[in-house]
């Protein structure tokens, strides 16, 4: 069964609107917060928290004048950065996960009962 996710976006870290907002400015040279709400068919002020999020994970930038433009971050060094950096999180849980294990060894000796290997196909069991 193939699923496609309700937001393609949340494997960055990104919530659907501000996804569907990146997408905007990445199409135009710049735009204020009006033109995005009305091109992506929010609200000004959900547009506007959507763009003050994606300035903080650099995405876009803020453009001086008035009113405030906004232009996006070249998508494959802004992105990219993004995505290396959610790629790592998995990995540095892992390591916690291995330091946390230690300690608890340490402290209790491994012990059969809390032994458990997770089977992921039924053809496994049949061996």
């Amino acid at each position: 069964m193939n699923v496609v996710p309700d937001n393609p976006w949340a494997a960055a870290g990104t919530d659907a609107i501000s996804g569907r907002v990146l997408e905007h400015p990445v199409d135009a040279p710049s735009a204020d917060a009006a033109t995005v709400a009305t091109a992506v068919g929010v609200p000004p002020r959900e547009a506007e928290e959507a763009l003050r999020r994606l300035e903080g994970a650099l995405l876009v930038r803020r453009l001086d004048g008035r009113p405030v433009r906004w232009a996006a971050s070249p998508p494959r060094s802004s992105l990219g950065a993004l995505l290396a950096r959610r790629r790592a999180e998995p990995a540095a849980a892992e390591g916690i996960l291995e330091q946390l294990q230690e300690a608890y060894e340490a402290m209790s000796g491994p012990r059969a009962a809390h032994l458990v290997e997770v089977l992921e196909h039924e053809e496994v069991t049949a061996r």
